[in-house]
C-alpha cells in the first residue's frame, strides 16, 4: 500500500485530525490526478458488491491479483479523463473578449477556467449579448458532449444538466460568427467528503 492509498483509506475511514483532514482536502482541490484516485476508490466502495468487500475469504491470490489489476487499470482510465488538450489550454491562455458594435466587450463569466462543476454548469456572460452565440462541449478526448446549446440575443445565461457526466476535464467552446472561439475548461466532479 502506498502512501497515496494510505491517505485515501484515512480519509474513508475518518481518521484524519482536523490539520490533516484541511491538508487532505487542499491536495484533493488542487490535483486533478489525486482527485480522481480518491473518486475511483469511493466509487468502488459504493459500488462494489457488498459480498465481496465483506467476506474474508477473497477466492484464490490469483483472482485477488486479478482484481487489483483491473481496479488499477480503471484508475488509471479515471486519471486519464482529467488530461488536458493541449491545443485548446493553447486558446485559453491567448484568447481575447469578444466585442460588438453596440455592447463593446462582452466576456465570460461562468464557468471560471478549471472550475470544478457539480450538478449543473452555468454558462454566464458579464451582460446581455446582442449577438447569437453557439455553444459546444467536449470532453478531454475532444468527443462532444452538447453541440447545441445557443444563447439568443438579449440573453445572459444557459444551464446544462450534467449530473450524469462522468468525473474528468471539459472543455466549453463558446462561437460568435465574425469572432475568434471562447474557450474555458471544467472539471466535473463531486467532491465527496
Amino acid at each position: 500500500m502506498n502512501n497515496t492509498d494510505t491517505l485515501i483509506n484515512k480519509y474513508i475511514k475518518g481518521v484524519f485530525s482536523e490539520k490533516e483532514l484541511e491538508k487532505f482536502e487542499l491536495q484533493l482541490e488542487s490535483d486533478v490526478h489525486f482527485r480522481a484516485e480518491v473518486l475511483a476508490e469511493l466509487a468502488l466502495i459504493k459500488y462494489l458488491p457488498e459480498k465481496i468487500t465483506a467476506t474474508t475469504e477473497v477466492a484464490s491470490t490469483s483472482a485477488l491479483k486479478l482484481l487489483q489489476a483491473k481496479i488499477s487499470g480503471w484508475k488509471k482510465s479515471l486519471n486519464n479523463r482529467f488530461d488536458a488538450l493541449p491545443y485548446l489550454e493553447n486558446l485559453i491562455q491567448n484568447q481575447l473578449q469578444w466585442r460588438t458594435e453596440t455592447n463593446g466587450a462582452i466576456a465570460v463569466e461562468s464557468p471560471k477556467n478549471n472550475e470544478t462543476v457539480t450538478n449543473n454548469l452555468i454558462f454566464e456572460l458579464t451582460k446581455a449579448s446582442n449577438i447569437v452565440i453557439n455553444i459546444a462541449i467536449v470532453n478531454n478526448q475532444s468527443e462532444p458532449m452538447l453541440s447545441d446549446l445557443i444563447i439568443e440575443q438579449g440573453q445572459t445565461k444557459a444551464t446544462v444538466n450534467i449530473e450524469d457526466w462522468l468525473p474528468g476535464k471539459y472543455y466549453l467552446i463558446a462561437n460568435v460568427e465574425g469572432q475568434p472561439d471562447f474557450v474555458t475548461s471544467f472539471y466535473v466532479g463531486e467532491q465527496e467528503s
